[in-house]
């Protein structure tokens, strides 16, 4: 069902450490068939950079995904660390 829609979007696609072997080939399957039928696949995620994307994906699914993509890198300073921390200090200091 993941491979029938004309655009699929999916967050945080980094495969889980519980079982990244499985999750790593179900997420090879779906983007290799979406590639091959040429559908629209929106993806969100944190890494650190193009290279750190391509080791948590693989090779084969980020080659697929970035080709003929538009990438939008956002490398800043995670936003939960300044915000919780903020949160925090707030609550200390009422």
């Amino acid at each position: 069902e993941l491979t029938g829609e004309d655009v699929l979007a999916i967050s945080d696609v980094t495969p889980d450490a519980k079982d990244p072997t499985w999750q790593q080939g179900r997420l090879k399957a779906i983007i290799d068939r979406r590639y091959r039928e040429l559908r629209g696949t929106w993806v969100t995620m944190n890494a650190l950079s193009a290279d750190d994307a391509d080791a948590k994906l693989s090779a084969p699914v980020f080659d697929r995904l970035r080709e003929g993509a538009e990438l939008f890198r956002c490398f800043w300073p995670s936003h939960r660390e300044g915000v919780e921390g903020g949160r925090r200090q707030q609550a200390v200091n009422g």
